[in-house]
């Protein structure tokens, strides 16, 4: 059979080298946009493993915070916050105490505000500074923590004590000796209902007088070296948090401790507080009604929990325990401040509404341990901001935004 054979017009040319071209064109075009994809892919890569981790973020009197040590302590950092969230989501679901809840609540809440990546990077990069700043006054002040120190840190951590496990010596804490006057008795009709009597002896518990032999260490120098290893090296492939981090951060909180501990004498243990209880209603007329009640002689627990709007204490008379000035608003606590003991007060109105309270003690009491940390933590910041003034310190830019890790990050919550 003979061959058919084509003639190509120049019509039929000028296709094909169009189609040609065209061709040519999206191989080349699909060409660079794979380049492109590689090289972003390329840099982002450089950028997070070479360039930023180099990068200086602040510096603080010519001491480089590098972009390694920020993302490390970063992490560090998140994984703390997230170790602490899933606490508190697992109490949540046991405490059945609607207050508690609420409590439980606003802590997560306040967790999730940390965990969001800016929150957390500006937090640590901060963190980092002042502890540039501590070690420089450190320096001056002779204040030292050792790698020796670390060590013990860890090994306490871990249950290891290589000279045996320390006796444990009794904290001195005051507590309250129940005595009561004829005054307070008589407000509240014999029955008191306060956790802490308002005439209160502060007492400190005894010191057991000798020393206990030390008890065998119940993990051993192996065991621990084991259990350190494991840690470090679950830490490097879970979180990206290296030996060298978690000891840098150690050192810190231990460099902390030692100045709060130098910072604890300014701050007082004892207080002037008031010991009261009050009863709520939402009106002045109410109130006024109160009081014409409470002046024709019927009991104050009685119409305490006939008619008090604060359910929290209304069942125990309106008692309030004791409280310092900085616990109350200012108007409640002008009132109860300026009451004597035994004292009623006039109708006194705050954002909650109308109060009459009555003035069970006033005196000076211990500070609560909580108070009392967050009076040290308070004065140990100002002390901070106080190097912040004396030494000379930058951050650069904005470059710990780029730099700052968003993992670990909360699992999946059922």
């Amino acid at each position: 059979m003979a061959r058919k054979s084509f003639n190509l017009t120049p019509k039929n040319l000028v296709g094909a080298e169009r189609d040609q071209f065209y061709s040519r064109l999206l191989t080349i075009g699909t060409a660079v946009v794979v380049l492109l994809v590689v090289g972003l892919v390329g840099y982002s890569i450089l950028q997070q493993s070479y360039i930023i981790p180099r990068q200086t973020l602040a510096e603080v009197e010519g001491t480089a915070i590098t972009g390694e040590q920020f993302q490390q302590r970063v992490r560090l950092n998140r994984t703390r916050l997230v170790n602490t969230f899933l606490q508190y989501y697992q109490m949540q679901s046991i405490v059945m105490d609607p207050t508690f809840q609420q409590q439980i609540y606003v802590q997560l809440l306040g967790l999730q505000q940390e965990l969001d990546p800016l929150v957390t990077g500006e937090n640590t990069l901060n963190e980092l500074i002042d502890d540039e700043l501590l070690k420089l006054e450190a320096a001056e002040l002779g204040i030292t923590v050792s790698a020796a120190d670390v060590d013990r840190e860890l090994q306490t951590f871990f249950g290891y004590f290589p000279d045996g496990t320390p006796t444990s010596v009794p904290t001195r804490t005051p507590y309250a000796t129940a005595t009561f006057t004829a005054l307070q008795l008589e407000m509240l009709g014999a029955t008191p209902t306060s956790e802490v009597p308002p005439t209160a002896t502060a007492t400190l518990a005894p010191v057991p007088t000798g020393t206990a032999a030390p008890t065998a260490t119940p993990v051993t120098e192996e065991g621990y070296r084991g259990l350190l290893t494991e840690y470090f090296n679950s830490q490097s492939a879970d979180s990206q948090i290296s030996e060298q981090a978690i000891r840098e951060a150690i050192y810190a909180g231990l460099l902390r401790q030692a100045f709060r501990e130098r910072l604890e004498g300014d701050v007082a243990r004892t207080e002037e507080q008031v010991w009261a209880r009050h009863i709520l209603v939402a009106t002045q007329e109410e109130a006024d009604d109160v009081i014409a009640r409470l002046d024709a002689g019927e009991d104050w627990a009685i119409i305490a929990a006939e008619v008090s709007t604060d359910m929290s204490n209304r069942n125990i008379g309106g008692d309030l325990g004791w409280f310092n000035r900085e616990r109350m608003v200012a108007p409640f606590a002008e009132a109860a401040f300026s009451l004597r003991v035994g004292q009623t007060s006039d109708p006194v109105q705050t954002d909650f509404g109308w109060h009459i309270i009555q003035v069970l003690g006033h005196q000076e009491q211990p500070v609560s341990e909580e108070d009392f940390n967050q009076r040290v933590y308070t004065v140990l910041n100002d002390y901070l901001a106080g190097l912040r003034e004396k030494y000379s310190w930058e951050i650069i830019g904005e470059r710990w935004k780029a730099a700052t890790p968003d993992k670990p990050s909360l699992p999946a919550l059922q």
